[in-house]
């Protein structure tokens, strides 16, 4: 809880601090494609074992607008942000299917720091933006449902964060996107790569990293 006060303060002020000069403000929210990318490089499982689905989830968050010039600015923000993944697995045996599911819900909370270039057309601004962004873990949970019996058997629990644990909660990575804005209202479609191996696992050929893809929608303050 320390951890999170800290990163917290340190974004909101991070925030507050470029924006004072901003030429505008943003709220935005929209759907996410949340999934992970599992490497295992050690050949006991392969990668085809952690294949996953993507996870529709939301995001909702403010953005600043810094203006640099007359094309580039600088866009800091704060984003409550979903992400993980799900699965679904099929097994038969003794003529029976057994199928097992189950989803991984991480929420965080994302710093991204981009650089924005701006293109008019008409009454029509169109964007494109590109930097980094900086989240942290604020909760965790694994879900998994299997049918047992005929029955659907349900079994949930948290995800503690940390070295002994089995994520970290820092995650980092590149980000892009792009949109288009008129009467103050945007839309863009915008991709996560996540850098960070989020899995606390102690070897070289493993790892977990986030991926994400999110449609926003936003109102723009001038």
């Amino acid at each position: 809880m320390i951890q999170f006060r800290q990163f917290f303060m340190g974004a909101l002020v991070l925030f507050l601090g470029t924006s004072l000069s901003a030429q505008s403000f943003a709220v935005k929210g929209g759907l996410n494609l949340a999934n992970t990318s599992t490497t295992d490089d050690s050949g006991v499982f392969g990668d085809e074992f952690f294949d996953t689905d993507n996870r529709t989830t939301f995001h909702l968050g403010l953005m600043a607008d810094f203006p640099l010039g007359n094309i580039l600015s600088f866009q800091p923000g704060l984003i409550y942000q979903n992400r993980g993944n799900q699965s679904e697995t099929t097994i038969s045996f003794l003529g029976q299917s057994f199928t097992s599911s189950s989803t991984l819900r991480l929420t965080y909370l994302d710093v991204p720091l981009t650089l924005k270039a701006n293109f008019e057309l008409g009454e029509l601004n169109t964007y494109v933006y590109g930097g980094g962004y900086l989240g942290f873990a604020l909760t965790g949970e694994a879900e998994t449902e299997s049918i047992e019996n005929g029955e659907t058997v349900t079994e949930t629990s948290d995800i503690e964060f940390g070295e002994d644990n089995s994520f970290s909660r820092l995650d980092y990575g590149a980000l892009v996107g792009a949109g288009i804005e008129m009467n103050s209202i945007f839309i863009e479609l915008s991709y996560s790569l996540g850098l960070a191996n989020i899995s606390t696992v102690d070897s070289d050929d493993f790892s977990i990293n986030n991926r994400l893809i999110s449609l926003s929608v936003g109102y723009r303050f001038n």
